[in-house]
């Protein structure tokens, strides 16, 4: 081509960043322009840097603004609005307000792009200091701006600003605007202002499918199921007709069993306005049938979808998962593998979930492998499930390291890594992450105290508890509810009885949890009275649910058979029958007692479930009658209930108590045939143990070091005690050497091998 003139260089240029050409090109015809000698036009300036979006767009967006410094145009309303909202779609909100304060003029759309910079990177209160200074220096905010403010005070939780924002926006009569409702909709929701949400919703005189939807939405998450379907009903009456989004909030609403024809009716509608071809609606509709555990409905919408996307085979793994069917999720996580589809940091989340659910170390290890490999070894989602499946199989080194490696941590791994510890009872080093934590600057929430209180609830923590009950009153959180339970039940389970009173009496709103933690902990301290609560709760007008009896039957150890029988009333009389866990407990306490009559009474009495019949089996175990436990098994399986961990525990436990070595090995053989999980440290113990008090202590020996478990310190405490018994010198000092070097502060193995010497230096005598 020849000489272009300037006219043509930007006709050029701006076709190709308006897309009809690729932007990169714009950008190089743009650089070429001036090596031409063609005269830099501003209005291509700021289209290009519109195009520079994301961090590596960054040195490309710095080199226009050096070119815009030397034409004197950072400096103008037009360009240096531009470069701002440049710099904050790269990432630098730093840069961005050096831009917005060399502007020698600013308008009501410069101040807009600072304050939602400032949204965007998370600095709500730097954004709704610079709405104050916007009408401080003589700017009236437009409706965009109320928007922006919304979102800030929403994203802050400033309730007082959000409030006077409000009235502001109502004095000028924006708030009637569909976009400016919906954002205040919106921030009262984020307040969990739902009435207000409604007032403003209720203002607006012609609202148009979006608001509908956005008020359908925060009924929705805020549980108000009644008000979301009547709404929708609303929306029907006047005939506005619902998009996507619509289906999508009402299908995740229907998640409890009585929504079921809800959800089945809204599966119809979706049909009759032509969204069945909507892969994420689809996808949800699936997601919902699992939910209900109508698996064969959500199969087939699944297999129904055509293309499906990294985001449908995610939920498709998850409903799986959830659905109790963890190897059918992996088995799918396998397929979307060899369909090409790259999994994405939910799929790998999903993954390692069923690992834990299937207990399958060696599965969830081949996955951290395949991590690795990728970019997203290091993001914090991914590292947080790995933490928490490592802290699930009690491999604290490694979910530690993974904790070490992470650059981004947030809220989320921090209590991951704090309940890791705190579910093996390790108080030192759950209390060394949670003062970690709070050094680095990271404040603690409800579901962090309530995790950090788990390893506290053990004997000789009293001062650690009111330390941590301090902070909680001083953070706020004392009035909920779960971090209350737990507190309750540390106090309880060191005897500080007087605290625990304290702390229950100040929640206003008990729920089953906090009943059943104060009943415990009545019980756990041979407290009498424990009917009179239950009394106290009826005379107070409320009416103790089956939950907090099953949790008394559960937890009062020191109550008579009389008074087991009154709690059994006690539930009859809220419904005619109890249900298979209440079943279970009253099983397993009166066989505790010693009244097995009652306890088969109440099995032939109920239904037949594995829980009731696990129940049945372990009373028999505990009471030494192995072949009747062997016989309760047998007819389970002609009954074709499925036996589970629990099952072979009590019977393993069953062979412990009646010597049958045999018999434990054939039933650990039949136990890979039967169960889809595999067999479990606690079954490997029992066996050990058996072992050991038959004094075949070589083949315990040998299944201690070939178990696909890393013998634990109880494991080694227990053979231990076996070669004690046996007066087995070699093997017992093997054991207690290791148990010295892994656990050296334990004092039980020392007398474990102070006994044996002195049995063996007695005998020798």
């Amino acid at each position: 081509m020849g000489d272009r003139t300037n006219g043509m260089w930007c006709f050029t240029i701006s076709l190709c960043c308006e897309g009809l050409r690729s932007k990169e090109e714009g950008v190089q015809f743009f650089w070429h322009s001036l090596l031409c000698n063609a005269l830099p036009d501003a209005s291509n300036l700021m289209i290009l840097l519109s195009c520079c979006r994301g961090k590596e767009a960054l040195a490309q967006g710095k080199r226009l603004h050096v070119l815009a410094k030397s034409t004197a145009w950072d400096s103008q309303l037009a360009v240096g609005t531009a470069l701002l909202s440049m710099y904050n779609r790269c990432g630098s909100l730093q840069e961005s307000r050096v831009s917005f304060d060399k502007l020698l003029e600013k308008s009501v759309v410069s101040w807009n792009a600072m304050i939602t910079a400032c949204v965007q990177h998370n600095y709500e209160e730097e954004a709704i200091q610079l709405f104050i200074c916007m009408q401080n220096e003589g700017f009236l905010p437009n409706k965009i701006t109320y928007i922006i403010a919304a979102s800030a005070c929403a994203g802050g939780l400033d309730i007082l600003t959000g409030k006077s924002l409000y009235l502001q926006a109502l004095s000028r009569g924006v708030q009637s605007d569909v976009a400016v409702a919906s954002a205040f909709v919106n921030m009262y929701s984020k307040f969990g202002f739902i009435e207000s949400a409604g007032r403003v919703f209720h203002d607006v005189e012609v609202p148009c499918v979006v608001l509908w939807t956005g008020m359908l939405t925060v009924y929705c998450q805020h549980r108000y199921t009644k008000e979301a379907i009547s709404i929708y009903c609303q929306m029907k009456e006047i005939g506005i007709l619902p998009n996507a989004v619509t289906f999508l909030c009402l299908i995740s609403t229907c998640d409890e069993d009585e929504l079921l024809s809800i959800g089945k009716q809204t599966h119809a509608q979706v049909m009759a306005c032509g969204f069945q071809s909507n892969i994420i609606i689809s996808t949800a509709l699936a997601v919902m049938y699992s939910k209900f555990g109508l698996m064969e409905e959500s199969q087939e919408l699944f297999s129904s979808i055509a293309e499906k996307s990294t985001l449908s085979w995610n939920a498709w793994i998850l409903s799986s998962v959830n659905s109790g069917q963890s190897n059918r999720g992996m088995q799918l996580f396998s397929d979307m593998l060899h369909q090409g589809l790259c999994p994405d940091k939910y799929t790998f989340v999903n993954v390692l979930h069923a690992c834990s659910c299937l207990r399958s170390v060696f599965n969830g290890k081949i996955i951290h492998q395949h991590l690795l490999q990728t970019e997203l070894s290091l993001d914090t989602v991914v590292c947080n499930a790995l933490i928490d499946m490592y802290g699930n199989f009690m491999l604290l080194s490694l979910a530690q390291s993974i904790f070490d490696r992470m650059h981004n941590k947030n809220i989320i791994t921090w209590n991951t890594l704090i309940t890791s510890y705190a579910r093996s009872n390790d108080n030192i080093n759950a209390l060394i992450i949670f003062r970690q934590m709070q050094g680095e600057g990271m404040y603690p929430n409800a579901i962090t105290f309530a995790s950090i209180l788990t390893p506290l609830a053990q004997r000789n923590c009293l001062y650690d508890c009111w330390r941590m009950h301090n902070q909680i009153i001083y953070k706020g959180f004392d009035l909920d509810p779960v971090v209350a339970t737990n507190m309750i039940t540390a106090y309880g389970m060191n005897e500080a009885l007087n605290s625990a009173h304290i702390v229950f009496d100040k929640v206003t709103e008990r729920d089953d949890g906090i009943w059943c933690a104060y009943i415990s902990m009545l019980c756990q301290n041979d407290v009498p009275g424990v009917l009179w609560v239950l009394d106290n709760m009826r005379n107070q007008g409320s009416i103790p649910s089956r939950t907090i009896l099953l949790g008394c039957v559960s937890s009062c150890l020191n109550l008579s058979l009389r008074k087991i029988s009154h709690l059994h009333v006690g539930i009859l009389h809220l419904t005619a029958e109890c249900n298979e866990t209440e079943l279970s407990a009253l099983i397993s306490k009166y066989a505790e007692y010693g009244d097995l009559s009652q306890a088969w009474s109440l099995f032939n009495e109920g239904s037949c479930t594995p829980i009731s019949w696990n129940s049945m089996i372990g009373a028999l175990a505990g009471h030494g009658q192995a072949i009747q436990a062997f016989k309760v098994f047998v007819d389970m399986k002609l009954l074709g209930i499925m036996a589970n961990e629990t099952t072979f525990l009590h019977l393993f436990s069953a062979c412990n108590h009646a010597g049958l070595v045999d018999d434990a090995f054939r039933l650990l053989i039949l136990m890979g045939f039967v169960s889809d999980r595999p067999v479990a440290a606690c079954h490997h113990q029992c066996i050990l143990d058996l072992l050991g008090r038959a004094g075949q202590l070589n083949i315990a020996l040998l299944l201690a070091n070939t178990m696909p478990f890393k013998p634990s310190v109880v494991t080694w405490t227990s053979f231990l005690g076996s070669c004690t018994n046996m007066s087995d010198v070699a093997l017992g000092e093997g054991a207690a050497n290791y148990l010295f070097e892994v656990s050296s502060d334990d004092f039980v193995p020392y007398i474990l091998l102070a006994r044996m010497y002195s049995e063996i230096s007695a005998f020798a005598a």
